[in-house]
């Protein structure tokens, strides 16, 4: 049984549908996931749900009119304490998770790129969507990474100190656990433009060194610097495509769809291209067997 399903069940985990509990791929993320945990206690929890048939495609709605449509794109909830552990839990549905992923939002990338060690519960859709993650993958991971790297580094230099970070800045004198996330990112996204795939553990002993104060913050700053200016030359050379496939996304969402559904051809209203069939059927063919 998966995490989410164990802290519902325990009346720890409030959901807004019980559906929610039957997820198809969950992983542990953050530190964790990352190689540098302090505490391997204290879990960040992502995982992805299939919501009902009649929620995705709903029937003879007219949008605009007539009351509101129920739906369902994330919930979260932090600090569940269940077994000696404490959890931060989110549940995205499927069709927003895709929808992050072809934004290649920073935290949506990584949860498919978890060491194995770190995915908790998979079913076919969460396999095979952790298997065609590069799919996703587009130049647009430049703009997004850089761009939650300059946040974290505006909150690292304006944001008050609380909880735990309050000894991290007594100790080393700034906020270490935003600079190892500010050289994540980076790394990250270095690595996405140079390989085509993520491994998010590839930086961890460097990771550790800034989060164990081995770095000053003008160090870091400087580093900040050079890694932008080589990631802009990088972004120019690198193979990745510009822009995502929506198309292939949108056949990959059908066949997670179709393996939770059966045929979709009545409700998209016989709308699939006879090639966009003949993939989906293959592709069915092939997860099924597995």
């Amino acid at each position: 049984m998966n995490k989410i399903k164990k802290l519902y069940e325990n009346k720890l985990l409030e959901l807004p549908y019980p559906w929610v509990a039957d997820i198809s791929y969950e992983c542990i993320m953050g530190s964790v996931a990352y190689g540098v945990a302090a505490n391997a206690s204290d879990s960040d929890l992502y995982a992805i749900c299939v919501p009902p048939k009649n929620m995705v495609f709903p029937e003879n709605h007219i949008i605009g009119f007539g009351p509101p449509l129920k739906s369902f794109d994330v919930t979260q909830q932090h600090h569940i304490k269940y077994n000696g552990n404490e959890y931060d839990v989110v549940v995205y549905s499927i069709v927003k998770f895709f929808q992050l992923a072809a934004d290649m939002n920073p935290n949506i990338t990584d949860a498919l790129a978890v060491p194995d060690r770190c995915v908790t519960y998979m079913d076919n859709i969460g396999r095979y969507m952790r298997d065609n993650r590069k799919k996703f993958y587009h130049k647009g991971c430049y703009w997004r990474f850089k761009g939650y790297a300059y946040k974290q580094l505006k909150k690292l230099k304006t944001k008050i100190p609380v909880g735990n970070r309050v000894e991290l800045v007594e100790k080393h004198g700034w906020d270490t656990k935003f600079g190892y996330h500010i050289a994540r990112l980076l790394n990250e996204v270095e690595e996405l433009m140079l390989t085509g795939d993520l491994n998010l553990e590839t930086s961890k002993e460097q990771l550790k060194a800034i989060r164990n104060g081995e770095w000053s913050l003008e160090f870091l700053e400087n580093w900040f610097v050079e890694k932008e200016r080589m990631l802009d030359q990088l972004y120019l050379t690198s193979s990745l495509p510009n822009n995502p496939n929506y198309e292939e996304l949108k056949r990959m969402l059908l066949v997670c769809l179709e393996e939770r559904y059966g045929n979709l051809n009545v409700v998209l209203n016989i709308g699939m291209d006879s090639q966009t069939r003949r993939v989906i059927d293959e592709v069915k063919r092939l997860i099924n067997s597995i």
